[in-house]
């Protein structure tokens, strides 16, 4: 418009544009390790107010369907994996533009809390346990004598904890695979089951003999108290052996069992016995005889 009292007169007029500011937002991915809390994303307009913000997992989010592809509730995310969450935020506002984008939820695994341990075994005559497991997370495969993987678990294993009933040292081999919040575990165990110590058996009582010259080699039952509840009767030279001490003059002798070597039982009990003095045979005076 001319400014009055110039050479100029009258006005002319020019549009120009005033393009819309973006919605500005704070946003950032979540990346964590499984605790069992629920995580989302960082999402913040910052400018202006009276925005909607809307959220998909399966779709990116566009001008022409937030409005029916979405919701309005934030994702979250508490299992193992990752999420990628979609947004688009509305405004209502002229003077700004909607915007959109995405950012993912993950949440790592952890190391399996499973725990076996050795159990504390003696032969008893029967199939024992040999481990106890504890704080397992998915499903434990058990073998003896077979390292487990990965690749032959599936194969070369069991989900019950092996027994055995002989007395030696067992190597143990454990596997989880895991699942969605923990990581694979495997590892070993080696599991003694200690022999059975025969100063427990019973040997029983021996009748008192009487010298005669000769060693006395009597051969009580002996037995143990397994398993059990029950009793079960050892056999002479297949799981122990007799020995003798002081068997053969009159005094008090004594019988030693001793568990044999690779048997599922070792040490020794012993049990004394009696040896009476023989009585003297006085014979008989003569008849009388006339010279």
């Amino acid at each position: 418009t001319a400014k009055a009292g110039t050479n100029y007169t009258g006005s002319k007029s020019k549009n120009f544009t005033i393009n819309k500011k973006a919605i500005q937002v704070t946003n950032g991915n979540y990346n964590g390790n499984y605790d069992g809390q629920s995580h989302t994303i960082t999402l913040t307009v910052t400018e202006p107010s009276g925005t909607t913000i809307y959220y998909s997992t399966t779709t990116t989010l566009t001008s022409s369907n937030y409005s029916s592809a979405w919701s309005t509730t934030k994702p979250s995310r508490t299992e193992g994996g990752t999420t990628t969450v979609y947004w688009y935020v509305h405004t209502t506002n002229w003077n700004y533009s909607d915007v959109n984008g995405s950012n993912t939820i993950t949440i790592n695994k952890i190391a399996n809390t499973l725990s076996v341990s050795a159990k504390s075994l003696t032969y008893n005559g029967a199939a024992q346990a040999l481990v106890t497991a504890s704080n397992a997370q998915w499903t434990v495969y058990y073998a003896v004598g077979t390292q487990l993987t990965s690749s032959n678990y599936s194969t070369a294993w069991s989900t019950t904890i092996p027994s055995k009933t002989d007395a030696g040292t067992y190597t143990v081999y454990y596997y989880t695979p895991g699942n969605t919040n923990y990581n694979a575990k495997n590892g070993s165990v080696n599991v003694t089951i200690a022999q059975y110590n025969l100063s427990n058996a019973t040997i029983a009582s021996v009748s008192a003999v009487t010298y005669n010259g000769s060693a006395h080699t009597p051969t009580p039952a002996v037995t143990v108290p397994i398993p059990s509840g029950s009793s079960t009767t050892l056999t002479n030279g297949t799981h122990f052996t007799y020995g003798y001490t002081n068997n053969t003059n009159a005094w008090t002798a004594t019988i030693t069992v001793t568990a044999k070597a690779g048997t599922n039982y070792t040490g020794s009990k012993s049990k004394n016995f009696t040896i009476n003095k023989a009585s003297i045979t006085v014979p008989s005076s003569p008849s009388a005889k006339t010279y």
